[in-house]
């Protein structure tokens, strides 16, 4: 499986910044042969990978948003 995740921050107002998480999932070269060989099917890997990203996304997601947050008071990205 080929995944693209991107992170975007798109600015609201002075004060405020958005912050957009997006993945796509393709499938790469021998990967439904590979899930075939395993009796698993497209569906099933889909739903899977859908709940794996949930949940690292819940895990980490405001582990990063705490790191931002330190950064900003912190001024690490003043100008």
């Amino acid at each position: 499986m080929i995944v693209i995740w991107e992170f975007i921050a798109e600015a609201v107002d002075a004060m405020t910044t958005r912050f957009m998480n997006r993945i796509e999932l393709h499938v790469a070269p021998g990967y439904l042969d590979a899930l075939k060989q395993r009796g698993i099917t497209l569906e099933q890997a889909r739903a899977f990978a859908g709940k794996a990203i949930s949940l690292h996304n819940s895990e980490e997601a405001p582990l990063y948003a705490k790191d931002i947050e330190r950064k900003a008071i912190a001024g690490r990205w003043d100008k």
